[in-house]
C-alpha cells in the first residue's frame, strides 16, 4: 500500500535517503528485490558511506546466496561505519553493525566495535552482549571478566549465562 506514495516521495526527493531507504524497504517487503536493489545502488551513488544502505544490500545478497558480493558490500559498511562512527549525531548503527559483523564471524571486529559503543553506551546489557563477545567467540575470559563485572556494578539483574557465572565466578 505504501508503495505509491513511496515512489510518489522519492520522485519528489529523489535525494533523501530516508525515503530512499523506506521505498527499497518497501519494495523487499513484498519481494521486489530487483528494485530493491536498484534503489540501494542508487543511494550509494549519491550516498557512498550509507550504513544503512550498504547494510540493506548486504542483506541483499546474503539473501540471494551471493556471499561474494555480500563480503564485499559488508566490507564497504564496515568502511563506512568507520568514516563516520565518531561524528555528532551519528545514527544508531551500532544495532546494524554488531549483527552484521558476527553474521560473518567477524569476531575481532565485533569486540572492537562493542569497545566503542561503550565508550558512548555504558549500560548493563552492553557490558554483557560485550562480555559475550570475548567468552565466546574470543575465548578471552580475563576480558570476559572484567565485562561481566562492570556489567553487575550497573544492574544486578543484568541476564548472564549460568554457564558463564559458574565458569568465570561470577
Amino acid at each position: 500500500e505504501s508503495i505509491p506514495y513511496l515512489y510518489k516521495s522519492h520522485s519528489i526527493r529523489p535525494y533523501d535517503s530516508l525515503v530512499s531507504l523506506a521505498l527499497a524497504s518497501a519494495y523487499h517487503s513484498v519481494g521486489l528485490l530487483d528494485k530493491e536493489k536498484q534503489i540501494l545502488e542508487n543511494i550509494l551513488q549519491y550516498d557512498s558511506k550509507n550504513v544503512r544502505a550498504w547494510y540493506m544490500l548486504t542483506q541483499y545478497y546474503i539473501n540471494l546466496g551471493n556471499q561474494n558480493k555480500a563480503l564485499e558490500a559488508y566490507e564497504k559498511m564496515k568502511n563506512s561505519f568507520e568514516l563516520l562512527k565518531d561524528r555528532e549525531e551519528f545514527g544508531p548503527y551500532y544495532n546494524l553493525i554488531i549483527p552484521m559483523s558476527l553474521s560473518f564471524s567477524d569476531y575481532q571486529y565485533t569486540g572492537g566495535v562493542y569497545r566503542d559503543l561503550l565508550k558512548i553506551h555504558p549500560s548493563a546489557i552492553n557490558y554483557a552482549a560485550y562480555g559475550k563477545v570475548e567468552y565466546y567467540f574470543l575465548k578471552n575470559k580475563e576480558k570476559s571478566t572484567i565485562a561481566f563485572n562492570k556489567a553487575l556494578e550497573l544492574d544486578t539483574n543484568v541476564i548472564i549465562p549460568k554457564e558463564i557465572r559458574g565458569d568465570l565466578g561470577l
